[in-house]
């Protein structure tokens, strides 16, 4: 008890008043019965000890006591206890009940180790390791008032535990819970810790951090995001969106004033002979999938010339300030177009 001094006033038969200038010395004695036999016979149980009486008309006859046997102690409370008559004598039930309340308890219940620190409890599957599972223990042994008449082996073992365990884990590291339990009465709940050091295997580990972080929503929206503007891209550096985009700075010219090349070799960058279509003027600049322009400055005799490829047209234009002879011949030199299925020259 934490303040022994309250046991000891609680637990005391009698108390000797001294004289005052007002009152004699006086004895008072307690009202409880199971301390002392001065007032009434009958009730005195040397195992109890205090500690506090009283009763009303609307209450009863009420105890507070406690006792102690061995390593055993109880505390007893009894409320609206009657007075009855047995044989002719007066039987305060708040006495007699609590000594019987104190004899079923030292009977029935006594101090029990129920489960031992270094038993092995169960495998935990481990995760990120080389190593497979990992044994787990109870954190201490388990001592608890515990029927005298129940097997500690017939509790219900309720295991709290995961499915797996990521490594690293460390000796005494907690994984999970057990609680002993006998029907709806639960006596104890201890915690399971890990028997041994598991190591983490680094590829492994990594191998997880990878996944997790593509599985994250922000990462997930962040890839589609990024795919969609990668297909933007190559939309807009197509052959036909090049070409838009390269004759965008010449004058706007009538149909005279463009033509149709053909100069694209997929095995070799070399320099391949096309025809004019119309009286133009200047360079014939052809452009790459990756909108960067090739010139030719190369000789312009006669005849016409058109490109050919699968699903696409390149269009040259000829700046308005060079019109050759209509049916001039030209050639374009241009790299290799890897994305292209090889043109014809006609």
């Amino acid at each position: 008890m934490q303040y022994p001094e309250f046991m000891e006033i609680c637990d005391s038969a009698k108390a000797v008043i001294p004289a005052t200038n007002l009152s004699k010395e006086r004895t008072l004695y307690t009202t409880n019965h199971l301390l002392s036999t001065w007032r009434v016979i009958g009730y005195r149980d040397k195992r109890a000890h205090g500690i506090k009486t009283g009763s009303t008309d609307a209450a009863g006859h009420c105890l507070i006591s406690s006792a102690q046997e061995g390593e055993l102690h109880f505390v007893s409370v009894v409320m609206g206890a009657e007075r009855i008559e047995e044989n002719g004598v007066g039987n305060l039930l708040n006495f007699s009940e609590t000594s019987h309340l104190f004899d079923y308890g030292f009977k029935n219940f006594a101090y029990r180790t129920i489960l031992k620190k270094d038993e092995i409890v169960q495998e935990v599957t481990v995760s990120l390791s080389k190593t497979d599972y990992v044994t787990v223990h109870p954190a201490d042994d388990v001592e608890v008032l515990f029927p005298r008449d129940l097997d500690p082996a017939e509790l219900e073992r309720v295991i709290t535990l995961p499915d797996a365990a990521d490594a690293p884990i460390t000796a005494g590291q907690k994984l999970g819970t057990m609680e002993l339990k006998d029907g709806d009465t639960s006596y104890a709940t201890v915690d399971l810790l890990a028997s041994n050091d598991v190591e983490a295997d680094k590829l492994m580990v990594f191998r997880h951090d990878v996944t997790l972080f593509f599985q994250k929503p922000a990462v997930r929206i962040g890839i589609v995001v990024l795919a969609v503007l990668i297909s933007c891209w190559q939309c807009c550096t197509s052959p036909a969106a090049a070409v838009a985009d390269g004759m965008a700075g010449v004058p706007e010219a009538t149909a005279a004033d463009t033509a149709v090349a053909a100069a694209v070799d997929l095995p070799h960058t070399r320099a391949m002979p096309c025809r004019c279509v119309h009286t133009t003027a200047g360079h014939c600049s052809v452009f790459s999938p990756h909108r960067k322009p090739y010139v030719s400055k190369r000789r312009f005799p006669q005849k016409q010339a058109n490109i050919h490829h699968t699903g696409t047209r390149l269009t040259a234009a000829f700046p308005p300030d060079f019109r050759p002879a209509p049916g001039s011949r030209f050639e374009a030199a241009v790299p290799p177009l890897p994305r292209l299925q090889p043109s014809m020259c006609r």
